[in-house]
């Protein structure tokens, strides 16, 4: 590895680019992590989802809610009480689906920040 980066000067820039967008992802959940509450970091995850298909008004958990608690850092029975809450702020769970309410949604937003 070493010496494909001693002969291709573009190889070892793409590859350095590339460890530090991650090294930053990392940083940036990590401090997502701890500066938020979970219910903060869960209407974080739902809202960054509903922007990836802004023409859909609900979103399917494309995993199990165990592994998605794990990814905003909680446990499987804090996901669940965070998603119950978020009931007053127009979210609705059915499944693995969520459906935000367009009403509430700069509710939601407000508890995201």
């Amino acid at each position: 590895m070493r010496a494909l980066f001693d002969e291709d000067i573009a190889f070892a820039r793409v590859v350095a680019k590339e460890l530090g967008y991650a090294y930053r992802a990392s940083v940036k959940k990590l401090k997502g992590i701890m500066a938020r509450s979970s219910i903060e970091r869960l209407a974080n995850w739902i809202l960054a989802d509903s922007q990836r298909e802004p023409a859909h008004s609900n979103i399917v958990i494309p995993f199990d809610r165990g592994t998605l608690a794990s990814h905003i850092g909680m446990t499987r029975e804090n996901l669940s009480r965070s998603l119950a809450q978020l009931t007053s702020h127009g979210v609705r769970v059915h499944g693995r689906e969520i459906v935000i309410d367009q009403k509430q949604e700069s509710a939601l937003r407000v508890q995201s920040a």
